[in-house]
């Protein structure tokens, strides 16, 4: 059976209520020095809880100040670079796919809705900022179900970015 890939359908909207992330990296991270990533494309998702400190996000589209309390979401093969204009500054990062079993890097699949931008979670920041770092700690475990319990952190840090877009203030 000859199966032509030039003819599929690609395009997909995916619930957001049905993701299931899977994680490549995940980072609770600090420094006393300014710091530049970039200019750089991944070909993953990331989520940037900002913990301490400004930074500012650039695109071919302009800049984007990101203030303590906020998430930054990165969207794949998206030109840009993150830096840290001043010094002190503390990250979470995780490095993601919403589900891993479409091809997110060609721009052709979407959640409903879709998280983006900067998202202001300055009044439940200890709550996020909790779960960034459980999140992290048990992508780098080894323990029994750790990854699994990673990936609901994931999840529940995604729903609760949908649900800000939203308008909710969960």
């Amino acid at each position: 059976m000859d199966v032509s890939y030039s003819n599929m359908d690609y395009s997909k909207i995916i619930p957001i209520s049905s993701i299931l992330p899977e994680l490549n990296i995940v980072n609770y991270i600090e420094s006393p020095d300014p710091l530049s990533w970039g200019p750089r494309i991944n070909d993953d998702f990331e989520l940037i809880l900002i913990r301490e400190g400004i930074f500012i996000y650039e695109t071919a589209a302009g800049k984007l100040e990101c203030n303590p309390g906020s998430i930054l979401i990165i969207p794949p093969v998206e030109d840009h670079t993150l830096y840290s204009p001043g010094s002190k500054w503390a990250i979470s990062c995780i490095h993601c796919l919403p589900h891993g079993s479409y091809p997110w890097y060609m721009g052709l699949v979407t959640l409903d809705p879709m998280p983006e931008g900067v998202i202001d979670f300055t009044k439940e920041f200890n709550y996020l900022d909790a779960l960034f770092y459980r999140c992290s700690q048990l992508f780098n475990s080894y323990e029994p179900y750790s990854k699994e319990l990673a990936v609901t952190c994931c999840r529940e840090i995604w729903l609760r970015c949908a649900a800000k877009t939203r308008g909710s203030s969960l």
